[in-house]
């Protein structure tokens, strides 16, 4: 067992009447530490595992907790609940509120309870201004009755740190895959995604500031021109796709990240050959892997003959550095000369690449079908991805 930060420490210490070593202190070593707008200040994720651990959970905190990340699971995220949007409902991005969540009232009582806002009276703004969040893995398989297990990882992930409440105790055990699937399990944790790249979901907006679609079936309903069953607009359309692998590990084993880059090209302002890219996310949920997601999407306006050649790369974000790449499309220019087009994006340095094809427009407008009609499913060289791609 390893036990307690500083913060954690002097609570213990100040609080509770008991002693930790200067050795135990320095042993234990929390998931990571959030930087915050306030870039002098910052917030320890073990910090606010901790609190929540000491609040009593009852059922109608669990029921707010598990609307909070279905509303989230709506939009295309993840199984997550973020600290921005309980502390600020009122200008959420997720869903709008007048009330403070019970779960907040309760980890501020708390605090004040224990005294602890002469050690950091900012401690909750810098919680508002964190990325942090509740990520709840297999929520829908909860069965109702079942209070969280509060934890973090380790920095490797290959270690859960349980944090038991006011017996003042934390546990660590090997991280495996069957503890979050056969448990209830609340993971503090910091998102990758930063708030400020989130649509304003609330206000039906899925397209952020960097011009990224963020998919889901909530969304393909409501983008109606962009939808293959509502919509009349011509293009290419996300038919269905199924991640038949998680590519995730560790706490955030649930399903992955999902990126669909669309690669083609065009004349510019100035008609000269240019790559462009169309870029697409959706997050599976872990009971989603393996199964079919049908969004029916499309990704891709009308394809002109002058373009010999697109390409759909899918990648699942595992964050680290960023990085640029490119694809390489054959192109008819003005001239009817053949050339070559490169289209660049990003990544980061530990996406998985999960899939990677070049199409040629003969293969999407003409060999699309299968011989039973249906749409020919296109898959990764493991068999562990496939797409299948609509025209209209």
């Amino acid at each position: 067992m390893k036990v307690y930060n500083l913060f954690i420490a002097i609570l213990l210490s100040l609080v509770f009447g008991t002693s930790c070593t200067n050795e135990e202190i320095n042993d234990f070593q929390p998931n990571q530490k959030l930087q915050t707008k306030a870039i002098e200040k910052s917030i320890e994720v073990s910090d606010v595992a901790q609190l929540i651990s000491m609040v009593e959970i009852d059922d109608e905190i669990m029921n707010e907790v598990k609307t909070g990340v279905e509303n989230s699971c709506k939009y295309g995220l993840d199984e997550e609940y973020r600290f921005a949007d309980m502390l600020n409902p009122g200008e959420s991005k997720i869903s709008r509120s007048i009330n403070i969540p019970i779960l907040i009232q309760r980890m501020k009582a708390k605090y004040e309870e224990l005294d602890l806002e002469i050690l950091n009276s900012d401690f909750f703004d810098l919680l508002e201004n964190s990325d942090l969040q509740i990520y709840w893995p297999y929520s829908d398989s909860w069965n109702g009755l079942d209070k969280p297990i509060i934890v973090c990882g380790s920095e490797d992930e290959k270690s859960v740190y349980i944090f038991k409440g006011d017996n003042n105790e934390i546990d660590t055990i090997p991280f495996t895959k069957e503890f979050i699937q056969q448990n209830t399990v609340w993971v503090i944790s910091e998102n990758s995604t930063p708030y400020d790249e989130l649509p304003d979901f609330y206000k039906d907006e899925f397209i952020n500031k960097n011009g990224v679609v963020f998919l889901s079936r909530y969304a393909a309903k409501k983008m109606a021109c962009n939808n293959r069953a509502i919509g009349s607009d011509s293009g290419i359309y996300l038919d269905k796709f199924n991640a038949l692998h998680s590519y995730e590990g560790g706490l955030s084993a649930g399903g992955p990240e999902l990126n669909f880059i669309w690669c083609h090209a065009g004349p510019s302002l100035s008609n000269v050959p240019t790559g462009f890219v169309n870029t697409y996310r959706y997050n599976m949920k872990g009971s989603e892997v393996g199964k079919d997601i049908q969004l029916d999407y499309r990704i891709r306006h009308f394809w002109s003959e002058n373009e010999v050649e697109n390409v759909l790369v899918v990648f699942d974000s595992d964050g680290g550095k960023d990085k640029t790449t490119t694809r390489n499309m054959r192109y008819i220019d003005l001239f009817g000369k053949e050339t070559i087009v490169s289209a660049k994006f990003k990544y980061e340095r530990r996406d998985e690449f999960v899939f990677d094809k070049t199409f040629t427009r003969k293969q999407i407008y003409e060999d699309n079908y299968t011989t039973s009609g249906d749409l020919r499913q296109y898959k990764n060289s493991e068999n562990l991805f496939w797409v299948t791609l609509a025209v209209k």
